[in-house]
């Protein structure tokens, strides 16, 4: 007796169903007019929103990780930046939702700079996102001069970056190297202007700092001091020169020869030096030589056989990638950025932006597949046009 209650109930709901469904038809093809021109505001709203809404590319992971990167100037040695490195890392470890922290200094990006790894506490422990931590950790960062701390978080899919402190990047190429040099400044200012933006992280100017030795080679040679002298004495002091191997059972040693670092940290050891002059008497480095510091570029970078300078950036709270693009090339046209520059995104922008560029073919893609798959339900060519 039970089975036979549920098919008229079944039955009962089906024809109410039936019946709505045949009253609003009718009502609409009685106002076939209104019916069109609610269809053309219907495919017009959805245009416009397709355009009007800000668009991003992957949605921000929570992995429990983060990567954090502190810059120091170029012109800065370790152990000058060694402090500043503590002090960054002392204010990440301080954070409640942060386990632990490694990291390294030095690499590729320089001796001045550190590479972090931050490992947050459990998400039921720490009770607010990776974002959230990182906001919160910038914005009680503290002001170390000479220094910048940079932080995102780790992605499951992470395209290559060509930043070191940030996903998001933008590359400047150009075959004129002093051009290019010559505009980053214009450009930097221009993008720290951005509300869109947020952790700029541009390359240091000027380079890395040296210091360059001058010698008087005819005060030299009067002296009696040839220039193997000179060379050998200061790779004997400044360099790490092998003088020796000792051999183990299992391994092989080698044994270097150079000045206690103590000496080292400072150019004016260079007063100290003394050679040996041809009649066996010590001559000072400092009577036929002089010293004077400049600045040198450590590294040129380059893409696609262009000389390159990349700027890393990161998204002001509530800002999506499409509306941070639009923000820099209206500030690059309004620097009037010259044609011999190129501009091109990487990482996670790059992504985007192929993405964007191939999201129309995309979706006329997906409407052609609904079509044909309708059309042979149907065994019609006009009904899925009608449904579609």
């Amino acid at each position: 007796e039970g089975e036979g209650v549920a098919p008229s109930r079944a039955d009962r709901i089906f024809e109410r169903v039936k019946v709505t469904y045949a009253r609003s038809l009718t009502w609409v093809l009685q106002h076939a007019t209104l019916m069109l021109i609610v269809l053309i505001g219907t495919i017009a709203v959805n245009v416009a929103l397709y355009i009007k809404t800000p668009k991003g590319f992957l949605p921000m992971q929570d992995t429990g990780t983060l990567f954090g990167f502190a810059r120091g100037d170029d012109a800065f040695s370790y152990e000058v930046m060694q402090p500043k490195i503590e002090a960054y890392r002392k204010h990440i470890m301080a954070d409640p939702a942060v386990a632990d922290v490694i990291g390294y200094a030095g690499g590729s990006s320089g001796i001045g700079n550190a590479h972090m790894t931050v490992r947050l506490k459990p998400l039921d422990e720490r009770k607010i996102s990776a974002t959230d931590v990182i906001n919160r950790l910038r914005a009680t960062a503290p002001q170390v001069a000479g220094g910048n701390l940079y932080l995102f978080g780790a992605q499951d899919i992470d395209p290559p970056r060509m930043s070191d402190g940030s996903s998001y990047d933008l590359s400047l190429m150009a075959s004129d190297l002093a051009l290019l040099r010559s505009w980053m400044p214009k450009i930097n200012e221009a993008l720290r202007e951005l509300p869109e933006l947020t952790d700029l992280d541009t390359p240091s100017e000027g380079g890395t700092q040296q210091v360059m030795l001058k010698i008087d080679r005819e005060a030299a040679r009067r002296l009696g001091v040839d220039m193997q002298t000179v060379s050998s004495v200061l790779n004997n002091s400044f360099s790490q020169r092998q003088i020796a191997t000792l051999y183990d059972r299992l391994n092989q040693y080698r044994v270097v020869m150079e000045l206690e670092p103590r000496y080292t940290s400072d150019p004016t050891v260079l007063d100290m030096v003394e050679v040996v002059g041809a009649n066996g008497t010590r001559v000072p480095l400092s009577a036929f030589a002089r010293y004077e510091f400049s600045q040198v570029d450590d590294r040129v970078r380059h893409r696609s056989q262009f000389a390159a300078e990349n700027i890393g950036f990161a998204l002001a709270e509530g800002v999506a990638i499409e509306e941070a693009l639009g923000g820099i090339d209206r500030a690059l046209a309004g620097i009037m950025l010259p044609a011999e520059i190129q501009v091109r995104m990487g990482g996670s922008a790059q992504n985007f932006q192929r993405a964007i560029q191939a999201q129309p073919l995309l979706i006329l893609g997906v409407l052609v597949a609904v079509y044909l798959v309708l059309g042979v339900l149907y065994e019609s060519l006009l009904h899925p046009i009608t449904i579609l």
